[in-house]
């Protein structure tokens, strides 16, 4: 009979608030992987995430106002291609949650905490006894020109400065180090590794927490 035809799933949260992050998972059946690039974009044209050799794509993305473009929704589009050919695509639109975010409450007094996080060294060692703490991802990132890892998260200032290619955006860093050297780095500057998972995708993705006192 007929080779079945390239079908398609993009699924995405339903609703998230302006700097919350969000899952996007897309997969192409009935499509070799190899020589496919799976791409996914936002509003049309701008490029958000591109997986090759594959027929599936995962991707954690931050909500910004730029994304919603002044409107109520973000527009997604999955799509699988081979060289300049689109294979299938899929649409996914993730509306914006307007309700209020629920206060967070210590357990001593049921007040606000009114946390707030310092980039600046000097101003965590100089507000009390108390520990907060700080977190960061970072996660491999599969490119076959050249090796990338992606960091998520607020870095210290005198951290930033350890890393010579450091590039960033509203919402990652990313450096030419491999992830070892990376998780070198961070480690030997406080930081300490409470989780690993795999991603769909294959890579890997550690996270990482730093003490401070406030």
């Amino acid at each position: 009979g007929a080779p079945a035809l390239p079908e398609m799933t993009f699924t995405a949260s339903e609703k998230v608030r302006v700097d919350q992050q969000f899952s996007l998972n897309c997969q192409a059946s009935n499509v070799d992987a190899y020589g496919t690039d799976m791409v996914i974009i936002f509003d049309g044209y701008e490029e958000v995430v591109r997986e090759r050799n594959s027929n599936r794509v995962s991707y954690n993305m931050t909500a910004t106002n730029r994304h919603f473009r002044g409107a109520d929704e973000i527009r997604l589009r999955c799509f699988a291609m081979k060289g300049n050919t689109h294979l299938v695509y899929k649409d996914a639109y993730v509306k914006r949650d307007e309700t209020p975010a629920a206060p967070v409450y210590n357990q001593v007094n049921q007040q606000p905490r009114g946390g707030r996080y310092y980039s600046n060294r000097q101003a965590h060692q100089a507000h009390g006894e108390f520990p907060c703490h700080s977190y960061i991802l970072v996660s491999e990132i599969k490119d076959y020109t050249r090796q990338k890892t992606e960091i998520r998260g607020d870095l210290a200032e005198d951290v930033e400065r350890l890393f010579h290619d450091l590039t960033s955006d509203s919402q990652r860093y990313v450096t030419g180090e491999n992830a070892i050297q990376v998780l070198n780095i961070l480690g030997y500057n406080g930081y300490k590794v409470v989780g690993m998972v795999q991603t769909l995708t294959g890579t890997l993705q550690w996270t990482l927490e730093r003490q401070y006192y406030e």
